[in-house]
């Protein structure tokens, strides 16, 4: 048996990401996941969400069509603001500029 870890008191988000080849059911599980934590009671207020689905950012952005090894952290960066900002109504004025020069 191993030792059970501590609690680690954390002020950062706990993030899920899937990744795997395409056809195995990332996005269905993703998007089951993402309804349950909206729908059910048990999970009002808890969670905030973003769903992005990669496959569709693919084809909107150049810089992600260049292959996985390929792909700057920074373009990563990058996609995941515009969507939250998206998500939220947030104008990209009011992100940080060190984030928006990566």
């Amino acid at each position: 048996m191993f030792p059970r870890a501590k609690p680690v008191e954390k002020d950062l988000p706990d993030v899920l990401l899937f990744y795997g080849e395409g056809g195995m059911g990332k996005t269905r599980l993703s998007r089951r996941l993402l309804k349950i934590v909206e729908e059910e009671a048990t999970f009002e207020g808890k969670f905030h969400t973003l769903f992005l689905d990669w496959e569709t950012q693919q084809k909107l952005n150049l810089e992600l069509q260049v292959g996985h090894d390929h792909i700057h952290p920074e373009t990563i960066l990058a996609v995941l603001v515009l969507r939250m900002c998206q998500e939220t109504g947030q104008s990209l004025r009011t992100v940080p500029l060190h984030i928006l020069e990566l």
